[in-house]
């Protein structure tokens, strides 16, 4: 029979736990504690929410992000446009100087 480990151990083993980086002989006490304690079971399904709302904030967040470049893509492509225009007709309009400079 294993020994009686603390709660507050096992509790601050659970991030580990659930990463699965915990030696076999640990993850063994550990699931042999969350068998017998609802309390840490309630804490490792807690924990697994939080993780789980993490990574929908992380998604939420990289979806967020690729939409701002894409605004700013459409913003960058109408800069370049409108500058380009300006620019073409100032040079056109030189040619047009020169060409009748000398004719």
């Amino acid at each position: 029979m294993m020994e009686k480990i603390a709660c507050e151990i096992i509790k601050d083993l659970l991030p580990s736990y659930l990463d699965g980086v915990l030696s076999e002989s640990v993850e063994e006490a550990v699931k042999f504690h969350l068998n017998e304690c609802d309390s840490c079971k309630d804490a490792l399904e807690e924990l697994k929410l939080l993780r789980k709302q993490d990574e929908i904030a992380e998604e939420e967040k990289g979806r967020s992000f690729i939409n701002k470049l894409t605004t700013y893509k459409h913003y960058l492509i109408g800069l370049c446009i409108g500058a380009a225009v300006p620019i073409i007709i100032f040079i056109s309009f030189i040619i047009i100087l020169l060409i009748m400079a000398y004719t």
